[in-house]
């Protein structure tokens, strides 16, 4: 199976899977006791179409591999982590908020990345960006720019590793 077909499989059963209408009597297609309207199915084919189109430069090399116990579990723990970050890093803007008088000393820091497929480089980035006082400006090559709200005195050079250090383990192991 190609690339293509699977990223438009798994978009249009993604799709189809939101729109299930479990147990509905006024539905036009039936499957084993599920089923659609007939313009939900359209309406995710002419998506999960689109997005293959659109996105299909992001979408890895060998899908079959990510579906994996392996890609699985980390991609599990993946979620536990981002999930901890954005807590904490919810609570580091309600500080801010709540303190004016809170030190800022904003800049930009290029770090590089040892991620090579672009959906895991996409990931990383969305990554920094729901963490704590960064924001992902851009991506060139191997390297990210991002903007950080407080850079130590101490300069950027070993704290700016901390910032892709975080993810891009576990994001190997999903994704590499």
């Amino acid at each position: 199976m190609t690339r293509g077909a699977a990223q438009f499989i798994l978009i249009l059963a993604a799709m189809l899977l939101v729109t299930l209408r479990p147990g509905s009597e006024a539905v036009d297609v039936h499957l084993l006791g599920v089923g659609w309207h007939v313009q939900d199915i359209v309406a995710a084919i002419v998506l999960a179409s689109l997005s293959t189109y659109l996105l299909y430069g992001l979408f890895p090399q060998h899908p079959g591999r990510m579906l994996g116990p392996g890609p699985i579990f980390w991609f599990a723990v993946y979620v536990v982590m981002i999930a901890c970050e954005m807590a904490r890093t919810n609570l580091a803007a309600a500080y801010r908020v709540l303190h004016v008088d809170a030190p800022i000393r904003p800049g930009i820091v290029r770090v590089t990345t040892r991620l090579q497929s672009e959906m895991a480089k996409t990931f990383l980035a969305n990554s920094i960006t729901m963490s704590r006082d960064t924001l992902t400006v851009d991506i060139v090559g191997q390297n990210i720019y991002v903007h950080c709200q407080e850079i130590p005195a101490s300069g950027a050079e070993g704290w700016s590793e901390g910032i892709v250090g975080r993810f891009e383990w576990v994001l190997e192991r999903i994704f590499e």
